[in-house]
């Protein structure tokens, strides 16, 4: 892709509303459509906000045959929607293709590997599941057996070392699409996805989230203010918990529970975003203020704005777009020593790390943050230069542009290299 040409763009997300990954894609569609590229998003269903263009894939009875999902290649035949959807997508309407948080889960693996046959194809890698054999995450470097096991109730396969996990990744990395460019917003996932031998020749690029919420005037909302409009005292020790999704087994919620609890008659108030959450934060011993899901910019940004940390308790995480929208707020982190929070929060530079999973060290780095004001000021104002160096959006947009040119001159000269000779 040079000078001014337009493309023909085809993003594959789950939602075009989500979480972080959603969300990265959600932004690369509007930048692309803003500049004047023809695109299009592919997704798991529409819930009616989405603009012209984003278009949903799956069949309203898919979810009666989720219980295929445990049966192999049968899986395959709960994605009819998905797998229809993505057949249409042919070099005579798309120049390239971008996957974001794909999986079997709510589409054709079999057809995304397909459309990567067909198209110049470029796959951001939001988790560890296509590096791992579709588990999420492999927590088997940093959780035993025995705590995967009491924690999840077997209902999770946790670690590629379990035999029906390697016997999966057999299966599966046969099966993954192959991109001629893969990107990953962490050095961790980057050199996961290095090693990994499904993968191995694939050119894999390290290309941080851009975080738009650091331009957002409400992100250096007055503390004051934005507790008062949430109902929080001014002089509370606020810690605030946010997630898409706080009931994940993933977000590592039962762990934040454990260390929480631990801080009673210290003043301290949750802060609760996001939903799923239930009654699991009903019997803390410190005050919880709830507000659901936001997904109004202002509302979310006033809502770090008032906290004094950010607790990210996951026990397993790549880039969490949560940390990186906390920091440009100035709001400091405390997370366990996992994935790509070591690359966020450096060495005690713009929070604090507990090793995995000591909820008594969490505690104890939650206190040291709210106690110390000075620590907090320093941490936070070192997140925001961090964030502003690293994650600027105008920056993510043109490494990811780079990556489609990229993808179409590879694929270009393999088609000339595969040509019959005449």
């Amino acid at each position: 892709m040079r000078g001014k040409t337009k493309l023909r763009i085809a993003y594959v997300s789950t939602l075009y509303r989500g979480g972080g990954a959603e969300r990265c894609a959600r932004e690369l569609f509007e930048t692309a459509r803003a500049a004047g590229h023809a695109v299009r998003m592919y997704v798991s269903k529409r819930r009616g906000e989405e603009p012209d263009g984003v278009i949903g894939v799956r069949g309203a009875w898919e979810k009666y045959l989720k219980i295929l999902n445990k049966a192999g290649m049968l899986a395959e035949w709960r994605h009819r929607g998905s797998a229809t959807a993505l057949a249409r997508i042919r070099p005579d309407n798309c120049d390239v293709a971008h996957f974001h948080n794909l999986h079997g889960g709510w589409m054709s693996i079999s057809a995304a590997a397909a459309l990567a046959r067909r198209v110049p194809t470029v796959w951001t890698l939001h988790d560890e599941w296509a590096v791992t054999g579709g588990l999420a995450y492999d927590l088997s470097r940093v959780l035993d057996q025995e705590r995967i096991g009491r924690w999840f109730d077997g209902q999770l396969l946790l670690s590629s070392r379990e035999p029906k996990a390697r016997r999966w990744q057999r299966y599966l990395h046969s099966r993954l699409p192959r991109p001629q460019v893969i990107i990953s917003p962490s050095a961790y996932l980057a050199d996961l996805a290095r090693d990994c031998e499904s993968l191995r020749g694939i050119p894999v690029r390290r290309v941080p989230y851009g975080v738009k919420l650091m331009n957002c005037p409400d992100a250096s909302a007055e503390r004051g203010a934005c507790r008062a409009e949430l109902g929080l005292a001014p002089d509370a020790r606020v810690v605030l918990l946010i997630a898409a999704d706080l009931a994940s087994p993933y977000k590592g919620m039962r762990l934040a529970i454990e260390a929480l609890g631990r801080m009673k008659d210290r003043g301290v108030t949750v802060l609760v975003v996001g939903g799923g959450a239930g009654s699991a934060f009903r019997d803390l011993p410190v005050r919880v203020v709830e507000t659901g899901f936001l997904s109004d910019e202002r509302k979310l940004a006033r809502a770090y704005c008032a906290a004094d940390v950010l607790l990210l308790p996951s026990i397993a995480d790549n880039f969490p777009y949560v940390a990186m929208e906390s920091l440009s707020c100035g709001t400091p982190l405390v997370s366990f020593r996992v994935g790509g929070l070591p690359e966020i929060i450096g060495a005690d530079e713009r929070g604090l790390l507990a090793e995995p999973f000591d909820t008594t060290q969490v505690a104890a780095q939650l206190i040291r943050i709210l106690e110390d004001s000075v620590m907090r000021d320093r941490l936070g104002e070192a997140g925001q230069r961090w964030v502003r160096r690293n994650c600027d959006p105008a920056a993510a947009i043109k490494a990811n542009v780079g990556s489609y040119a990229e993808a179409m001159e590879a694929w270009a000269r393999d088609r000339k290299n595969s040509a019959p000779f005449v």
